[in-house]
């Protein structure tokens, strides 16, 4: 198998995972089942390509322009994918986390070097409220749900 051909940026990496057909799963007279394997993605998990996609999204609607910072509700994967984005295309990213979120995951968007992180305290960001970030208010959706974090992301635009 050849190997893939160098990019010159790791977004232009995301979502480029191969996909391995299975043989021993399905009998010879079967449809083709075939995986893709997300975890080749940069940071390792699919939720890069919602990550790229957000913020791509957000640049072309001229919602998130440079000089803007991005704040999103996260327990982990998808705020270090953000994290990774963030940094790559210049963007300041505060993620919200729980104190009872995991520890590696905050640590994993540190890496980074984009992050300002806020962490609510008391471990759980639990129905409808606000949080403040940087002298911005953020209402939560005011439905809990993975340990307490609003149903709805919350990914939010600032100066």
């Amino acid at each position: 198998m050849p190997s893939p051909a160098p990019v010159d940026s790791v977004l232009h990496a995301i979502g480029n995972t191969p996909l391995v057909r299975l043989h021993r799963v399905v009998g010879p007279d079967s449809a083709d089942v075939v995986v893709k394997l997300e975890y080749f993605n940069p940071t390792g998990s699919y939720k890069d390509r919602m990550a790229l996609a957000m913020i791509e999204g957000a640049e072309k609607r001229g919602t998130l322009r440079k000089g803007m910072r991005v704040v999103e509700y996260t327990g982990g994967s998808t705020g270090s994918s953000l994290a990774m984005v963030c940094a790559i295309k210049g963007y300041e990213f505060h993620p919200v986390a729980s104190d009872a979120f995991s520890k590696e995951k905050l640590d994993t968007m540190r890496a980074f070097e984009t992050v300002n992180g806020v962490k609510a305290q008391g471990g759980s960001i639990d129905g409808p409220g606000a949080v403040v970030v940087g002298g911005m208010v953020f209402i939560t959706s005011g439905y809990p749900r993975n340990g307490g974090v609003p149903g709805n992301v919350l990914l939010a635009f600032a100066p």
